[in-house]
């Protein structure tokens, strides 16, 4: 028990956030002890939250805001219809996604927090850093803005951080004078407008990130050529390799047989291996590699053999020289071939077609599927001597490649027996390579197959589908029953796509070649990291304008909902209610504003420190009106210059004010739309917990 409670305290101690987040502490209570907490401005509980203030950048955004205080006021009403559209969206946005979890999830459905120690890594925790900090702090000088063009004072501009040990939170924030902002004379546009600047502000930086992304060549296109691979590992022999030691890690294609490469117009590896370009491939040719220096700026040809490149269904790892371990059997889904052999996962095979594993003189799958034909088999030994007989395809290239011998349709389909087909996944023609969406449909049953009657045939589907004598690219004419109807429809078909040539090396499409000696000096990798960073602000930005319009307390699309419903149902202020109120006594703040806004009264005024409690005489205290709608709202005391009442001495305020007697029937709204939106929000993360787990999986940029 001991030794794994210390284990713990280990892992805890060596994480790289506690790292991070004790050094972060450090500095915070360095800066207390040297600065104090002045005038409330520094705000420090180590080691949960830490608030850092400033008045001077006030007068900045002041005079920022009334540059054009008619302009701003025009921009940011926009804004709130902006923002409430948003807000529209995203009330749909979670109960449609919340339905998807529960009934066909899929990971795009993922939403997820993003939590730095907890669901983001230390790498990714460093993309987000500079996309929370500009998105958050635009988001709340927008608030400060917005409300010196409309004339309500901010009080405090600055920075936070949060968190229980490790840092999970940072930011800045705004304080704005909410006691003005919420009396009478500050109309209502006021507030929506306030309340939606932020949210507007990232709106238009997701605008901004979005087209930077689309456009990011011709951003920079005045540094860097196009984007080309680099090469990460280069397989050995009994990885089924074919160029160890002529091709390295490192080294930059540029060009192949002297076609310039270009990811970005679809001239990359894959493609040319696929024969998608004017280069045409097949086993047992070369290729003709221009390789970049990046240390000598200059360039190097090699030639490079292409091998056969074949495929069984299945992945793998050698566990021991003469053993190996099967990892996964891919489904019909993921394009497998070989999921109908009854091979699990799991299963400890020690022979190769009867030949003992032995990858230190390359028996090993790798190596031997270099030296087969597709077409032919595998025969795999497991340890309790049975034996899987595998077939050899070339590299599928697209999901449910091999539902058929063949030709390929983009479906998947589910015998509910005696020859009972109904389609069960018609793949997207856009991002899942299918071929007939829009012609077959999830559900329709299949009755005949040119003509051959389905339900009453000897044979399976598949058998007839695979003795058809057509051409690939040639259609298929079936009759199938859809919603109780009987329609005759020709689905397409193509020749399985498959890539049979194989160069044996892992590499990436990260580089871009520089053009000067300015984008020599930040490499070629630099594009890849500045690319991560604007999808990183984009989605935060997109995020944040999202879910901050959401009704939910402490985001802004609360605000503008109780104001929205306090229009709507308006005011009546047509009875009395007493409150009592505490504040900490300071010997320079003579005014306290109240809660309430139409006070008649004070009923009693205490004075609660250590040595008991003292009423205040009426000589002592008055009401003004600090906002100016003709009401009493602010607590202004006069005691003495020669009062010994020390600071920070509680006064306890008890008063009578005018009662809004339709607040009771505005509260059970807001109250019942907070609680329905934050359960729907609470199950779609929960769902998406359940579902997907780890939120790396997920943003994996």
């Amino acid at each position: 028990m001991s030794i794994n409670l210390i284990e713990i305290l280990l892992e805890i101690v060596l994480n790289p956030f506690f790292i991070i987040s004790s050094i972060f502490w450090l500095i915070m209570f360095i800066v207390v002890k040297k600065f104090g907490k002045r005038k409330g401005l520094i705000n420090i509980f180590i080691p949960l939250f830490a608030m850092i203030g400033t008045k001077r950048l006030n007068k900045f955004l002041k005079r920022v805001s009334q540059w054009y205080p008619k302009f701003w006021r025009i921009f940011w009403s926009c804004g709130f219809f902006v923002s409430f559209s948003f807000m529209i969206y995203g009330i749909w946005f979670i109960f449609y996604n919340l339905v998807s979890l529960l009934i066909s999830p899929s990971i795009e459905n993922a939403i997820l927090p993003l939590i730095p120690g907890l669901t983001i890594d230390l790498p990714t925790f460093a993309y987000l850093i500079i996309p929370i900090l500009f998105v958050v702090t635009i988001h709340e000088f927008a608030h400060a803005i917005a409300a010196g063009s409309d004339n309500i004072n901010v009080l405090s501009t600055g920075v936070f951080a949060g968190g229980l040990f490790y840092l999970l939170g940072f930011g800045a924030y705004c304080e704005v004078d909410e006691h003005t902002l919420n009396s009478k004379p500050s109309l209502w546009k006021t507030r929506l407008r306030i309340a939606a600047a932020g949210t507007y502000s990232n709106a238009i930086m997701a605008g901004i990130g979005i087209l930077l992304i689309l456009n990011f060549t011709t951003l920079i296109y005045p540094f860097y050529g196009p984007r080309v691979f680099q090469i990460d590992d280069v397989s050995q022999p009994y990885e089924g390799g074919y160029n160890y030691n002529n091709l390295i890690e490192g080294d930059v294609v540029v060009a192949i047989n002297e076609t310039l490469i270009d990811v970005d117009n679809g001239v990359d590896l894959n493609n040319i291996l696929a024969n998608k370009t004017q280069i045409k491939c097949s086993v047992g040719d070369s290729l003709n590699f221009t390789i970049y220096n990046v240390n000598s700026n200059s360039y190097l040809y090699k030639s490079v053999i292409l091998g056969i490149y074949n495929f069984i269904g299945i992945s793998y790892e050698n566990i021991s020289n003469g053993e190996l371990i099967i990892n996964q059997v891919y489904s019909a889904l993921q394009g497998g071939n070989n999921y109908d052999k009854n091979l699990t996962v799991g299963t400890l095979i020690t022979k190769i077609n009867g030949t003992q594993v032995d990858v230190s003189n390359n028996i090993t799958i790798d190596y031997i599927l270099t030296q087969v034909q597709p077409g032919e088999y595998l025969n795999l030994t497991a340890d309790n001597g049975v034996s899987y007989l595998l077939d050899v395809d070339a590299v599928p290239l697209v999901p449910g490649a091999f539902i058929f011998e063949n030709l390929y349709m983009g479906i998947l389909y589910e015998d509910l027996g005696s020859n009972d087909i109904h389609i069960l996944k018609v793949f997207n023609n856009l991002t899942e390579s299918g071929i007939n969406e829009g012609i077959l449909k999830e559900g329709d049953q299949i009755l005949e197959v040119e003509g051959i009657d389905v339900l009453s045939n000897e044979h399976s589907f598949k058998n007839i589908i695979d003795n058809l004598t057509l051409n690939p690219s040639e259609p298929i004419n079936f009759k199938i029953k859809r919603d109780q109807e009987i329609l005759e429809i020709n689905a397409n078909t193509l020749e399985i796509p498959t890539k049979s040539v194989k160069i044996g090396i892992f590499s990436n499409e990260n580089y871009w070649i520089p053009k000067n000696f300015l984008s020599i000096w930040f490499s070629g990798t630099f594009p890849f990291y500045l690319l991560r960073q604007l999808l990183w602000f984009f989605v935060v930005a997109f995020s944040v304008t999202l879910f901050n319009m959401l009704p939910l307390p402490i985001f802004d699309g609360d605000r503008i909902v109780k104001e929205i419903i306090n229009k709507i149902i308006g005011e009546k202020y047509d009875s009395t209610e007493k409150k009592t109120e505490e504040f900490y006594y300071k010997r320079e703040k003579k005014e306290y504003p109240l809660n309430q806004y139409r006070i008649n009264k004070i009923n009693s005024l205490k004075l609660k420190s250590e040595e008991g409690e003292i009423i205040i005489g009426l000589d002592n205290y008055h009401l003004i009106d600090g906002t100016g709608d003709g009401f009493k709202d602010v607590l202004a005391l006069t005691f003495p210059e020669t009062s010994k009442i020390k600071e920070k001495s509680i006064l306890e305020v008890n008063y009578e004010y005018q009662f809004d007697s339709k607040s009771p029937i505005k509260k059970k709204i807001i109250n019942s739309i907070r609680l329905i939106i934050t359960l729907a929000f609470l199950a779609n993360i929960i769902l998406s917990f359940m579902r997907f787990g780890n939120i790396l999986s997920i943003f994996n940029f």
